[in-house]
């Protein structure tokens, strides 16, 4: 995590707050910070232990700018379909889990409605992906939220509804397109963060959606059951507790989650 947080304020340096007096804010557009009262002393170890410590890319050197969230679900996704842009090799997608767990588990050819449904299956267990082990993933691994149907046609501004669909998935299951249509007409919601704050803010876009009609076809209830907290690009948070419960090093865990990078020090 040291690691992590220091490239990823490295990598922003020069990126924001052009015309501020400042570099960087302490939020969650560039990085939380509550200040140096409270600073963990284990964080500040951690912190000095890998001091100057950077990853940089194998690839045409540069620091990459590694993100990470919460929880992944246990399939991390790739950075193009979260925020657009040019897909970052470092920033892929994959598994949370190693060529073991790989076997185990069923291959989707496409991951569409039944697949993701088989995947959220999946509850936390000691074997299962590395974010599905710690006692931490039991919060956030798989969940289930009732939306307020009133709240998401408020909104959404087509009126009653009548349907909901997603359109498009990222290589883990998160829903990057989803079209809605109502008594006032239809739309398209894009982009993963802002799916979710349609639906009435949502811990992940790793989701299936249980849609309850009345005779004349419009929606009466609506539920989510979902996995994983946050984008899911870059470093899972679980999953690296999970791989630390297993003894695996840092090095192993940032090389789990950053594709095509090592770690060099700089300063």
């Amino acid at each position: 995590q040291a690691v992590a947080a220091r490239n990823e304020l490295l990598a922003k340096i020069g990126t924001r707050h052009l015309t501020d007096p400042y570099r960087l804010c302490a939020t969650q557009h560039c990085q939380v910070y509550a200040g140096a009262g409270r600073e963990d002393p284990r964080a500040t170890a951690a912190v000095q232990a890998t001091r100057g410590e950077l990853l940089v890319r194998d690839q045409g050197g540069g620091l990459v700018d590694a993100v990470y969230s919460a929880s992944c679900g246990g399939h991390g996704e790739n950075n193009e379909h979260v925020w657009g842009g040019t897909p970052d090799p470092s920033l892929r997608g994959q598994l949370d889990g190693d060529a073991a767990l790989r076997a185990r588990l069923p291959k989707f050819a496409r991951i569409g409605e039944a697949e993701l449904r088989a995947w959220l299956a999946i509850a936390p267990s000691a074997d299962g992906p590395w974010c599905a082990r710690p006692k931490e993933a039991q919060v956030n691994f798989r969940w289930h939220k009732a939306i307020d149907l009133a709240a998401v046609e408020a909104r959404l501004g087509v009126g009653k509804l009548r349907a909901l669909e997603v359109v498009e998935r990222g290589v883990s299951g998160r829903a990057t397109r989803l079209r809605v249509s109502g008594d006032g007409g239809e739309k398209e919601v894009r982009g993963e963060l802002e799916i979710r704050r349609a639906l009435g803010n949502l811990k992940s876009a790793m989701f299936v959606l249980d849609v309850g009609r009345d005779g004349g076809g419009h929606v009466t209830s609506l539920s989510a059951t979902g996995g994983g907290h946050g984008h899911g690009v870059g470093m899972c948070q679980v999953g690296a507790v999970g791989m630390a419960g297993a003894g695996r090093s840092y090095v192993e865990i940032l090389r789990q989650y950053y594709a095509g990078a090592h770690l060099r020090k700089l300063y």
